[in-house]
């Protein structure tokens, strides 16, 4: 019957670098990290739980944990069965030096995803929301309003883009919006599926559809 191992690598002051325990071959350890890496100083470096034989697993916590040379947490990772996964919030957190966060990340099955607000957030040094983006299944993708979103660190928005299943993509208004700082509009661009047109061509393009629409359903012509 196997038995679980322990095997590290040593610094050369003879501190412990690295420590990976096994059962069998399989990376594993229950209830606690089963890939340890330290800084020559011997602050943890790297710390990675396999609860599950040859896979990234926690059931309660993060899966990977990231540190600074100082202790203070860098960045931190859950996983589910080998792949990103978290049902309560973000399943990536990067932090500063300082311990603020500086980013999230929701996945959904190891695909960056979720259903009630923006997938990927990133933060400013004074804490603010400096870019949100919208995703769903792996794709950058909103219905009901831009898909990306960068702000200025006044905190007014400096730009929106419409994002429609991975394509630069709007109906009803310019795709893409940039913004001064004093929230005045600088830049309007007009996208249907992906493929960048004049506003008059804009224009034109929903005139159609809409005759279409009322002659015939929903029937659009696409570009």
């Amino acid at each position: 019957m196997s038995e679980i191992k322990v095997k590290k690598i040593h610094w050369k002051n003879g501190g412990i670098k690295r420590e990976v325990w096994y059962f069998g071959s399989s990376i594993y350890r229950e209830n606690a990290p089963a890939v340890i890496e330290y800084y020559e100083n011997s602050i943890t470096k790297t710390e990675e739980w396999y609860e599950i034989p040859g896979k990234l697993h926690r059931k309660d916590g993060p899966a990977i944990i990231k540190y600074y040379e100082t202790g203070i947490k860098k960045e931190e990772y859950w996983y589910r069965e080998g792949e990103k996964d978290r049902e309560d919030g973000p399943a990536g957190i990067q932090y500063n030096k300082d311990g603020h966060k500086m980013g999230e990340r929701w996945y959904k099955n190891g695909q960056l995803h979720r259903e009630d607000g923006p997938a990927e957030i990133r933060y400013g040094y004074n804490g603010k929301i400096v870019y949100e983006a919208w995703a769903k299944n792996g794709r950058t993708h909103r219905e009901d309003g831009p898909a990306i979103i960068n702000y200025w660190m006044n905190g007014l928005k400096s730009a929106e883009i419409w994002v429609y299943k991975n394509k630069i993509h709007r109906t009803d208004g310019p795709a893409v919006i940039e913004y001064d700082l004093y929230g005045d509009i600088e830049l309007e661009e007009y996208y249907v599926n992906n493929i960048k047109i004049t506003k008059e061509e804009f224009l034109k393009y929903n005139m159609i559809n809409n005759l279409l629409n009322k002659v015939h359903g929903k029937k659009k012509i696409t570009l």
